[in-house]
């Protein structure tokens, strides 16, 4: 005799790691008491978000865009359980979840291909010095030195935080992105050195540069950070007073290259040059007034 068993969907929504001020939609399948839950891929305002109703309750075009998606989602989760109940299988809501994603059997399948690690080890090796002829490389040693910090935050967020040796180029989507920002923000390489502002824009940049790579070489067919966005800000740099300058005028340093670059700030600060021009200047470039001034 076959056995009822209780099934339901809702819809919820949790706070994502990198943006607190927005949630994510997720469906749970419940048959049972067990649960699974699926990720809409939708981002909410949760202030926006009816629980009770399960649905956004401001009228705009983009909130019932969402809101109709909701109920599709609901539609076909609810067909693929009954497909599943009316071949007389063991219904499970991970089933179910499965089902709905496309995939027929649970059992997760054994990722091939390129990893993260390794796109990202080819990119500093093509754009590195190259060390059997000595020759530099395409990009500064520099800003190689920064692509090798971000090398290092990628290793330790897939090591520490993903809990795996490596990544499949096929794994990567948005939430992994998110979740890489999320890292850098909070788990610094350094604990006395946070990573904070635009630091962390420039690791995500670095990433996305290196994904980029990885499309062009056929690694990988989505782009992850697609609809990923993060501003970068202006930082507001306080100006010297009168004060100030006297100060730094005023202050002996004995190591000479110190000095040196002390003399060259004050004498940008005096005559208005920027600094890349008072480095250029030569001796050709000074002359006597006919009162003998310089």
């Amino acid at each position: 005799m076959k056995t009822e068993s209780t099934f339901g969907i809702d819809f919820i929504t949790r706070k994502l790691p990198a943006n607190p001020r927005m949630r994510r939609i997720y469906a749970r399948i419940t048959i049972n008491g067990e649960a699974s839950e699926v990720s809409l891929k939708q981002q909410v305002n949760p202030k926006e978000w009816d629980s009770r109703k399960e649905c956004l309750t401001v009228k705009s075009t983009e909130a019932l865009a969402t809101n109709t998606f909701i109920e599709k989602v609901r539609f076909l989760i609810t067909q693929k359980y009954r497909n599943l109940i009316d071949k007389e299988e063991d219904v499970t809501a991970e089933k179910v979840k499965q089902a709905y994603l496309g995939n027929q059997i649970a059992k997760p399948k054994k990722q091939t291909g390129h990893t993260l690690l390794e796109l990202f080890r080819y990119h500093n090796k093509i754009n590195g010095p190259n060390p059997d002829n000595g020759k530099d490389g395409v990009l500064a040693e520099g800003t190689m030195k920064n692509y090798r910090t971000s090398l290092e935050y990628v290793r330790l967020y897939i090591q520490k935080y993903l809990r795996k040796e490596d990544l499949f180029l096929s794994e990567m989507d948005f939430e992994l992105v998110e979740g890489f920002e999320y890292y850098i923000r909070n788990f610094p390489i350094k604990n006395f050195d946070p990573c904070k502002g635009n630091a962390v824009f420039k690791h995500m940049e670095r990433l996305h540069k290196v994904v980029r790579v990885g499309k062009k070489l056929k690694w990988m067919k989505e782009d992850p950070f697609d609809g990923y966005q993060m501003n970068k800000t202006r930082p507001k740099r306080q100006k010297l007073d009168i004060d100030d300058l006297i100060k730094i005028e005023s202050q002996k340093f004995y190591e000479p290259q110190i000095a040196y670059v002390q003399e060259l700030f004050l004498f940008s600060c005096y005559t208005g040059l920027a600094y890349a021009d008072t480095l250029g200047l030569t001796p050709s470039d000074f002359v006597l007034s006919n009162e003998g001034t310089l």
